[in-house]
């Protein structure tokens, strides 16, 4: 008699990232070229004033916006797989596909990279690592620049600076309300909160 064996894979390796899925399953990260990744930001407003009858406009120009830049980030995840394996994993023999299985961790592998890389600040592996939310949210401090910005006074430096609050604060509603109403910008509001696991 020969063992039963299932034929789908159980995971014992990797830990969930909820961001990575929810931001790949709403496609908010789809880009389809370029040399470099430009979004554009406004850091001021433009001249304005009220007005009656025929009083003179100000027609001066200010600059009012202008681009961060970010540069293109690869990643590979590798599977190889032997003619000898490939053999002994065909015809009647077959109880599952082998490259099927390696496809799925290989997807899986990637979404564990990605994941944690999100909530990095882009210095691993000589700084070829996506650039995520710890340099995005600094205020500065740790991480001069952002996107191509120095992080600084001016208003174009203020506008890139992020609002991280690391202190430790007890979890209340109020405290959940004060952070949610600070990342609010103009109609944008935000549509995901993250914490972990033990809050």
């Amino acid at each position: 008699t020969v063992d039963y064996r299932r034929k789908d894979v159980i995971d014992n390796v990797f830990t969930s990232n909820p961001l990575f899925e929810r931001l790949f399953k709403k496609k908010r990260a789809d880009v389809d070229g370029g040399e470099r990744l430009r979004q554009p930001i406004i850091y001021d407003s433009l001249p304005n004033a009220w007005y009656t009858g025929l009083d003179e406009f100000d027609t001066s120009s200010k600059e009012t916006e202008t681009d961060m830049i970010f540069y293109w980030k690869l990643h590979e995840v590798n599977i190889t797989l032997s003619g000898l394996q490939m053999l002994q994993n065909a015809g009647a023999a077959r109880i599952r596909s082998i490259t099927e299985a390696k496809m799925i961790n290989a997807g899986m592998t990637a979404g564990d990279v990605y994941g944690d890389a999100l909530f990095g600040d882009g210095t691993g592996s000589s700084g070829k690592t996506l650039v995520g939310l710890r340099a995005a949210v600094d205020d500065g401090v740790t991480y001069t620049t952002y996107g191509g910005i120095t992080r600084g006074t001016d208003a174009v430096g203020t506008a890139v600076k992020g609002n991280a609050n690391t202190a430790a604060i007890t979890f209340s509603l109020t405290a959940m309300n004060t952070e949610f109403q600070k990342a609010v910008v103009g109609k944008e509001k935000p549509d995901l909160i993250m914490t972990t696991q033990a809050l």
